[in-house]
């Protein structure tokens, strides 16, 4: 599959300007008309009121389910006071006759749950809605899988479907748990980093990726869609995940001490699990301000069902063209597609066999200030400027064998495939011209297969055995390489003679990694303790590690109290991520594999049915993560290089073994402690009205050591003229330091004196409020708060002028940091959203219309700091860069120049049938 979906197609503005404002025209009546449509339903169902007498006593009452908002067919409904059973017709209604006005007790039975209801009956005719549990549990966030109440959280679908700021999105809710944030968006696993510093500032120990989990790298954590790989779990910038809300069953969370079974990952662990019993059709249409979804799931035949869900949304259409004022001129949102597909049909002998596609595109680039420049110029029929395209497609196959009641068999097998276009512009650092620009295209083929074995020793004690397997082809290439500067040839001969990295993009790249593993996990619950001790072996190609990898947590409850005390520990392996790391051309190939301790401590309080409070206290410690070293080297490589051969054959001849810098290393150490609160409220199952949330809060702090020789530029160029001419002959990496010895028996010794600084995604405080507020049966209300500490920087103390420019006639300034990195922060983060839903119950299924006021103060959060190089330092420079993607706003601007920040709005409507 070449391509998911379709490229946007961008209209000319010199011959479409009547339809643009037909469209704008159009996009304002609907927002008007269902506005209005939705604040007349205020009004109807607030202030009406109905007052009708009959002298019979037959009444209607109708069962709704409490989470899907459809009418439940076919269920039994008990009148207490009349000793009287029925069942509800297939629009979910009953219609009792009863022998006077006044209090009666409801029982609704469920397949494992009674639902108890109690109805005032005023007149006759009179209709009741209750709200009822299904034999759908809804969504879940799970931690441990259910396998030991550590790092567990448990959020029915009520609480996360109408999440305030989320967009409907199920899987945005695990940003509000205990320690997890987003990271930097851009450049996402196996996207090459090529060195460049993610901060522009002069020191590094992180890369960009998804999220953070308790201080792990954002690149070091796995996602899986039923057991399979998923390139990324949410589209750029955060904005939702790459699953359609309908389709999860529940998401298991793992931050700590997890299961042997799950390896690749020196992090967490995001596992979201698909419906897996499909029983009456259902479709699902979401249509929203930014986005419209559809899903449809549907029985085929007895025991199979598929599944089916996509969705699309179209900033580029809504921000840029109905208020395009109204946008932060460097904002950009992602226009992003995907789809899911499953079918599912069991075999004789209790088998299960699932086929699944699903797949995922983001292209992101859009700005306010591009779109002006292509419509002054003319270039509308263009392509829209692209400045990251990038899409995976993954098709898998499970099947699941109970071959007793004691022993269960699952395989699982898939293939998943990645490409991206990110685009490049080296700049001349005299003229700021653009010289060039090309496209870096990165594309990786994942297989992945997994089986295991679960055999039930005796009721207290079980036993899970198996494998895993990964081969990553990943291939890197320069394409659309364009330039109009007269510097274009001197400055691309230059980066290929002096830049294997940059070499090796131009010529292309690729690599083969092959990893397996073998893991074996028991588990013993009896006597209210719960011990799970497992191990697990990896093995990996490039460096033919072989390690052992323990792991294991112990519970007790004590019943009386329902408290139980939990703990655990491990050991976590993952092999490098980006071929820039371990290329043979551009890398270092001998690149081990990078590790990590987890510890965990925790007590989990339940009181009564409606709190829970979890105390945890986590202690992670990462060793042998890969970090860039300018000092690393090999003596003796083979020089090889095809290009060399053409243009230097003479010098590949008389020097057939050359030193090679290798750029990477595993010398860096980090650690993560902190503690971890969550208390939340739950949801009442027996009312249809009432309130529910939860508070989650960490405080840790995070460190890491590159553990490299710190020179300074004097040391540079000692070093440099005292090793001119010279050949290195042999390297030893210490702890210490780097011992090199050259050709004229000199040697040298590179101190490591490095030191711990501040992680680049460091958060000391996070803190997380989430409510809802179930009104009555047909309004709820819900706000979702947020605050987080400022990320680490580099402070900027001045900026010196950049003489070489001068001689263009042009004013280049060089900021100048400060000695001490990481220890300024950017401003605290905050924000507020509110959502307010209003349900419409028919015999055909539901509609909810919603308004989601996102970051309701207009709060502008800094995402990294930013230095004009054509202006000195002073109060206005540098200036912050903010986050117009997880805490978007909308600017309005005012008479004298002035510009109010407001929230952005999303309005949509959800309807099943």
């Amino acid at each position: 599959m070449k391509h998911f979906g379709k490229s946007l197609i961008k209209l000319n503005p010199k011959t479409s300007k009547n339809i643009l404002s037909q469209l704008c025209f159009s996009i304002n009546f609907l927002f008007y008309f269902l506005f209005s449509v939705f604040f007349l339903s205020v009004n109807q169902d607030l202030f009406s009121q109905t007052s009708n007498v009959s002298s019979s006593i037959e009444i209607e009452i109708k069962i709704i389910d409490k989470i899907g908002n459809e009418s439940l067919d076919n269920t039994e409904v008990i009148l207490i006071e009349t000793g009287k059973r029925y069942t509800t017709d297939s629009n979910g209604k009953i219609y009792p006759t009863l022998p006077k006005l006044g209090n009666y007790n409801i029982r609704i039975l469920g397949s494992d749950t009674i639902d108890k209801r109690k109805i005032e009956v005023r007149y006759a005719k009179q209709k009741f809605n209750l709200f009822a549990s299904s034999e759908s549990k809804g969504i879940q966030v799970k931690g441990q899988k259910d396998k030991s109440n550590l790092s567990s959280y448990n959020l029915s679908q009520q609480e996360i479907k109408r999440l305030p700021g989320a967009q409907g999105d199920s899987l945005k809710a695990i940003q509000t748990l205990p320690g997890i944030l987003p990271a930097v968006p851009v450049g996402l696993t196996p996207t090459p980093q090529f060195n460049v510093n993610i901060t522009g500032q002069p020191y590094r120990n992180s890369d960009r990726g998804d999220f953070v989990l308790r201080g792990a790298g954002p690149r070091a954590n796995q996602t899986y869609l039923d057991g399979m790989p998923v390139s990324y779990p949410f589209h750029l910038g955060g904005q939702a995940s790459v699953f359609n809300n309908n389709l999860i069953s529940d998401l298991e969370i793992l931050t700590g001490a997890y299961s042997v079974r799950y390896g690749f990952a020196t992090g967490g662990i995001i596992n979201v699990s698909s419906k897996s019993d499909i029983k009456k059709k259902a479709t699902v249409i979401n249509l929203n301000t930014f986005l419209t979804d559809a899903y449809i799931e549907s029985p085929l035949w007895e025991g199979s069902y598929m599944i089916a869900g996509a969705r699309k949304s179209y900033p580029n259409i809504f921000l840029l063209r109905a208020y395009p004022q109204g946008i932060p001129e460097d904002a950009k949102y992602a226009d992003y597609q995907d789809y899911q597909w499953k079918f599912a049909t069991k075999l004789p002998g209790n088998q299960t066999l699932n086929l699944y596609s699903f797949a995922a595109r983001d292209i992101q680039g859009y700005t306010r200030t591009q779109a002006e420049f292509e419509a002054s110029s003319g270039n509308g029929e263009n392509r829209p400027p692209v400045g990251l395209d990038r899409r995976f497609v993954t098709n898998g196959i499970s099947h699941e064998w109970k071959i007793s009641d004691k022993i269960k068999h699952t395989m699982r097998a898939s293939k998943n495939t990645f490409k991206e276009f990110y685009e490049i512009k080296f700049t001349s650092p005299a003229t700021a011209e653009n010289v060039f620009g090309l496209n870096n295209t990165t594309t990786q083929d994942l297989y992945f297969v997994e089986n295991s074995l679960l055999i039930q020793i005796f009721q207290a004690l079980s036993l899970d055995l198996g494998g895993n397997y990964r081969e990553r082809r990943i291939g890197l290439k320069a394409e659309n390489i364009t330039s109009q500067s007269s510097l274009f040839a001197d400055v691309f001969n230059n980066l290929i003679n002096s830049s294997p990295t940059f070499r090796a993009l131009i010529d292309g790249d690729g690599i083969l990694t092959r990893e397996q593993a073998g893991f074996g996990e028991l588990k013993f619950a009896a006597y209210n303790f719960l011990i799970i001790a497992g191990v697990r072996y990896d093995e990996y190609n490039r460096s033919r590690d072989r390690k052992v990898s323990p792991r294991g947590t112990i519970s007790y409850k004590f019943e009386s109290t329902n408290t139980s005390i939990q703990a655990g520990s491990g050991i976590f392996r993952n092999a490098p991520i980006g071929i820039e790391q371990f290329s043979l051309k551009s890398g270092n190939p001998n690149l081990g594999m990078e590790s990590a301790e987890h510890n965990v401590l925790g007590i989990n309080q339940e009181i009564g049915s409606s709190w829970t409070m979890k105390l945890e206290g986590f202690k992670n410690v990462y060793r042998d993560i890969v970090v860039n070293d300018s000092y690393i080297q090999n003596p003796y490589t083979l020089n090889n290089n095809p290009r060399d051969y053409i243009e230097r054959p003479n010098t590949v001849i008389n020097n057939p073994i050359q030193s090679r810098q290798l750029f990477y290393s595993n010398r860096g150490y980090g650690y993560s402690n902190g503690f971890e609160v969550f208390i939340r409220k739950n949801p009442d199952t027996s009312r249809s009205s009432g309130w529910f949330g939860w508070l989650s809060y960490s405080q840790s702090i995070t460190k890491r050591n590159n553990n490299q020789p710190r020179l300074s530029d004097d040391d540079e160029a000692k070093r440099a003229r005292d090793n001119f001419g010279k050949k290195l002959r042999y390297q030893s990496s210490l702890q210490e330091g780097y011992l090199n010895v050259y050709d004229d028996n000199s040697y040298e010794f590179l101190f490591n004196n490095d030191k711990s600084e501040m992680y680049d995604l460091d958060r000391t405080h996070i803190l997380s409020i989430v409510f809802g507020w179930k009104i009555n049966p047909s309004w709820q209300l819900g706000g979702r708060f947020r605050y987080a500490t400022g990320l680490p920087v580099t402070q900027i103390n001045g900026s010196s002028r950049l003489t070489q420019a001068a001689t263009f006639g042009v004013n280049l300034y060089l900021p100048e940091y400060s000695n001490l990195f990481n220890s300024y922060r950017l401003p605290s983060i905050h924000q507020l959203d509110i959502r307010l839903d209003r349900f419409f119950n028919y015999s055909w299924g539901y509609m909810n219309w919603y308004l989601d006021l996102i970051n309701i103060y207009g709060r502008r959060n800094a995402s990294e700091e930013f230095f004009d190089n054509t202006r000195p330092f002073s109060n206005g420079n540098p200036s912050f860069s903010y986050d117009t993607l997880n805490s978007p706003y909308i600017q309005s601007p005012l008479s004298g120049g002035r510009v109010i920040y407001l929230p952005m709005i999303n309005f949509g409507i959800e309807v099943r049938f």
